[in-house]
This record gives structure tokens, C-alpha cells and sequence, in this order.
């Protein structure tokens, strides 16, 4: 779970949209475009890739928003104050059976494709195979439909059945997508290296809201250090057990705060390890917070640390450096691009410098200190307005593009 970086809001029933999409108290005029956003791979807590598309539609005001999504998806969405017609797909209230859920998604996704009206632009919030296949279809099958795709990173081969998938999803993406939108020129270049041409990925890096995180800083420190994410092994949660008992060794009242959810046999793993390295009080699992408590418990801690392998961006860091809490991480490439100051990069692996990081910085305010005031300055770079201001610049670019330009991937006019 990643805080949500703007603020949890009902749905007004006034305002809230029709069943086919028209818009309901805020008239826009018969006129608008309609943007159809896949947001169908939701799972059990906010993803960063989650609220790039929610803070980022919500701010779309020359559109016509319809979200497909679960049950789950619709009540994240609409506490962050995502209105929209919402064409479900489950509603399961709990998110299980990965595998099975996602087939049934999709396979709903599918139906719903008659809905569509020609000259839609379909948004594949993720490149999970419930957003990017019938993001697929819709451009294959209705007239006029244009097809966005974001795109965060790349799954490695370790992870074959995640992998796998992906590498189906960007063949789909090569084959009929007119833009894909990534968050860091890593990757970028990564997609272009598997054949998406370059002249159909543009950049627009996510956003924040400094005013939440800094009403958040007074906060008296809970633990000496916190994890933010989802409870998974590519966060790097397995690798929390080796580094906090280092920190303990030297330090036997350090307090890690875990919050996130994950899936049960990942949280039953993490818990027995902690439980056999004799980590039960100095570990502590909060599980789901809501968006203000979370960011109490960022803005209490001391640090935040970051074990996590694969990022796309790091909304974690983001949401901690706005709290004016540094941040120990893995030197993850992502990392190097989005935030050049305000936190601390360890090489990947060495669970040893790792904890010694966390022990300097816990040892010595002064560090810590001036750690917290250039992150805040690095988070000072980022806004939701500018996010969302350069998301509709490039959405209108696609709606505009000339059918000939995308199909035979020539210089398409988007913004740079």
C-alpha cells in the first residue's frame, strides 16, 4: 500500500457520472471526449502505478471518465475523489486467488468491450494482462478507438510467471498501442530495447501533495525506522529479517514499523522468519493503514527504509521525503534519476552496509537532519497539477494523431 497523495474524498452522488459515462452535476457539454481507463489488475492495496491513474484522472477535466475496474478498485478510487461511472468487472472484498481473479477480470473486461463508443480513448492504467488486453481489443475492434498505456518497469526473468506476462502485454503494446507513458528515462529506454519504437513513449513523472505530508511532520517518532509497500518479495521484505537483526545487535531497542498488506502465505513467511531470528518486538507488522495514519507513522519515524528490488519510481520515497523522513535504500537505477538527494543508496545485496547505514543515521541526528531537508527539496520538484496538466497535453496529442502516423510508427507530434 502506497499513501494515496491526495485527499480521501466520497463521491458527491450529485456529481458523480451515469451509467454509460455521461457526466452527472458537473455538466462538461455533449461535446467531450470520453476516456476509458483499465484500472482491472487492483489488488489489495494502492500500488504507486494506482495513484498516478487516480490522482492524475482526477484532474482531467476536459474528459469524460469511465473506469473498469473491481469493487476494490471503485472504493479506492472514489475515496481519493476519482468521480466516474464505474463498469465493474468483480466484486470480490478481499483479493485472493490471483491467478483466477485475474481470468475472471479480464474475461468480464472483455464483455464490457460493446460498450465502447467509436472514437473512445482506452488507458491501460498497467501492463498486467487485465488492462492491456482489452485495451488490445478495443483498438483492434472499434473504429477510431486510440489506446494509452503506462508502463513502469521491467519484471526480471526470476519472476517467470510475472515475466512471462509482461512480455505478452508489450507485444500487445507493439502491435497496436499509439502511446505508451512511463515515470523515468530508464525506462524508457528499456521498452524501446524491446522493440516499442521510441516516437510513442513519452515521460511524465508522478506527482505529490507537499501540503498533506507536511501538516503530517509533528508527529511524534514511533519507531526508529518504517517500511512503507506492499508485503511482497520483490519489495525486498524477506531481506528486512537479515538487516534488522543486524540493527539490533547494536542497537536492541530499534523499532521497524511494516506497513502494507500482502499476500497471506508472504505475511505468514515474513512473520515466521521474524519469529525465528527472535525479531517478534522489534518487528512490528501494522498491515493496511489508511492514508492519514500512514502518513503519521512516516512522518513519526526517524527513516524509512526501502529494501525493495524492482521500482518503477519509488512513491514510497516520494511520500517519505515530503515527510521530511530520509531514506535508506537499495541503489536501484530509478532512484538515481528520481532523487538525486535526501536519502541514502546501499549496494544491492549487502545486508551489512545496509544496516550500518540505518545505524549511522539513527546515531546521529545532525545526519539526519540534513538528509530531511534536501529530500523535502527533491519532493518540492514533483506536483499532481504538473503531472496531470502534462498527462492531458499527451492525451489530447494522441486523440488528435492521424490514424496513418500510429499504425506505421512514424514521428507522431507528441509532446516531448
Amino acid at each position: 500500500m502506497y499513501l494515496a497523495a491526495g485527499r480521501a474524498m466520497t463521491a458527491d452522488p450529485s456529481t458523480r457520472r451515469g451509467r454509460d459515462g455521461a457526466p452527472g452535476g458537473r455538466a462538461r457539454g455533449g461535446a467531450a471526449p470520453r476516456l476509458v481507463g483499465f484500472m482491472n489488475a487492483f489488488s489489495d492495496g494502492m500500488s504507486g502505478g494506482d495513484a498516478c491513474f487516480i490522482e492524475t484522472a482526477r484532474r482531467l477535466e476536459a474528459w469524460d471518465l469511465v473506469v473498469v475496474t473491481s469493487a476494490l478498485g471503485r472504493r479506492a478510487a472514489e475515496r481519493r475523489g476519482l468521480r466516474a461511472a464505474y463498469w465493474l468487472t468483480s466484486r470480490e472484498r478481499q483479493f485472493r486467488r490471483v491467478s483466477w481473479t485475474y481470468l475472471r477480470r479480464t474475461l468480464r473486461s472483455l464483455a464490457l468491450l460493446g460498450k465502447l463508443r467509436p472514437g473512445d480513448l482506452v488507458y491501460a492504467s498497467s501492463d498486467c494482462l487485465p488492462d492491456t488486453l482489452p485495451a488490445f481489443l478495443a483498438r483492434a475492434l472499434v473504429p477510431r478507438t486510440r489506446w494509452v498505456q503506462r508502463a513502469y518497469h521491467v519484471i526480471p526473468a526470476q519472476r517467470r510467471r510475472s515475466h512471462l506476462a509482461q512480455k505478452a502485454s508489450l507485444a500487445l503494446i507493439r502491435r497496436r498501442c499509439d502511446l505508451v507513458v512511463t515515470s523515468s528515462a530508464r525506462m524508457r529506454g528499456q521498452l524501446a530495447e524491446r522493440g516499442v519504437p521510441l516516437d510513442r513513449i513519452r515521460l511524465n513523472y508522478p506527482g505529490i501533495d507537499l501540503e498533506l505530508y507536511a501538516a503530517a511532520r509533528a508527529a511524534p517518532p514511533a519507531f526508529d525506522a518504517v517500511v512503507l509497500g506492499r508485503v511482497h518479495p520483490s519489495k525486498g521484505v524477506l531481506d528486512l529479517v537479515d538487516i534488522w537483526s543486524r540493527v539490533v545487535r547494536r542497537r536492541p531497542a530499534a523499532r521497524l514499523g511494516v506497513v502494507g498488506r500482502g499476500a497471506p502465505p508472504v505475511v505468514r513467511d515474513l512473520k515466521h522468519r521474524l519469529r525465528a531470528a527472535g525479531l517478534e518486538r522489534a518487528v512490528e507488522l501494522l498491515g493496511f493503514l489508511d492514508d492519514a495514519a500512514a502518513r503519521r507513522v512516516v512522518a513519526g519515524s526517524r527513516l524509512l527504509v526501502s529494501p525493495s528490488r524492482e521500482e518503477g519510481f519509488g512513491m514510497a520515497v516520494l511520500e517519505a521525503l515530503a515527510s521530511g523522513t530520509p531514506a535508506v535504500v537499495w541503489d536501484l537505477p530509478t532512484y538515481r534519476e528520481a532523487f538525486p538527494q535526501g536519502l541514502v543508496r546501499v549496494p544491492q545485496g549487502d545486508a551489512a552496509a545496509f544496516a550500518a547505514a540505518i545505524e549511522r543515521l539513527l546515531a546521529d541526528e545532525d545526519a539526519r537532519q540534513a538528509l530531511a531537508k534536501h529530500g523535502r527539496a527533491a519532493a518540492r520538484g514533483y506536483s499532481w497539477e504538473r503531472a496531470a496538466q502534462r498527462e492531458s497535453q499527451l492525451l489530447a496529442a494522441v486523440a488528435a494523431a492521424p490514424a496513418g502516423n500510429r499504425a506505421n510508427g512514424v514521428d507522431t507530434g507528441f509532446p516531448a
